[in-house]
């Protein structure tokens, strides 16, 4: 995880006595995803998912939430391939 965990906002699942549970936006956790973009893993699956929950209909947006909290040179060219095969496939 070191490397894709970067300052976002999340709320407050649980908050408990001795335990607080924090749940990050789902903006951030596809553009985690799509960071990692491992091929042998449910990140696909995840994608497509987080895609669909935050109502994207092209890769230039997926893009745009990625480089909200990562600079463009940490886009490798598999997470460009990867994201861009799921709107081809759709």
């Amino acid at each position: 995880m070191k490397g894709f965990i970067v300052p976002h906002a999340k709320k407050v699942l649980f908050n408990w006595k001795h335990l607080k549970v924090f749940i990050p936006e789902p903006d951030y956790l596809l553009a985690m995803k799509c960071l990692a973009a491992r091929v042998d893993t449910h990140d696909k699956v995840d994608i497509i998912f987080l895609i669909k929950t935050l109502k994207l209909n092209s890769p230039d947006k997926v893009f745009s939430i990625i480089e909200k909290y990562y600079p463009k040179n940490r886009i490798k060219p598999v997470t460009q391939y990867f994201i861009e095969e799921i709107f081809e496939n759709d």
